[in-house]
């Protein structure tokens, strides 16, 4: 869920973390079913409270990776999408003209 959290969290300014993210889940996934199947004793019945815990966290990531990407494209500084009343600074087009790069 960690990894998940930080890949969705991190995808608007890091984008290949989706990739990162999947390997790691898919190592941990034939990890955790090695030791469940060879390695640990078999545990008492939990429940649904797991399940439950699990779909409301899995909202709230998505709400959060929204809000996060959102927040990431909106305050990107090399668009003109946003109407700004800020002064922006030109210098190194300047310094591009001058030089011949275009």
């Amino acid at each position: 869920a960690k990894t998940v959290l930080m890949s969705l969290f991190f995808s608007a300014i890091f984008p290949i973390g989706y990739w990162y993210s999947a390997m790691a889940c898919f190592i941990c996934f034939w990890v955790d079913k090695f030791c469940i199947l060879r390695l640990f004793r078999q545990k008492p019945p939990a429940g649904d409270r797991l399940v439950r815990v699990t779909r409301t966290f899995t909202a709230i990531v998505i709400i959060v990776h929204v809000v996060i990407t959102a927040h990431f494209y909106y305050g990107w500084p090399f668009d003109g999408l946003c109407k700004t009343s800020d002064m922006l600074n030109t210098d190194g087009q300047n310094i591009a003209d001058q030089i011949g790069i275009k």
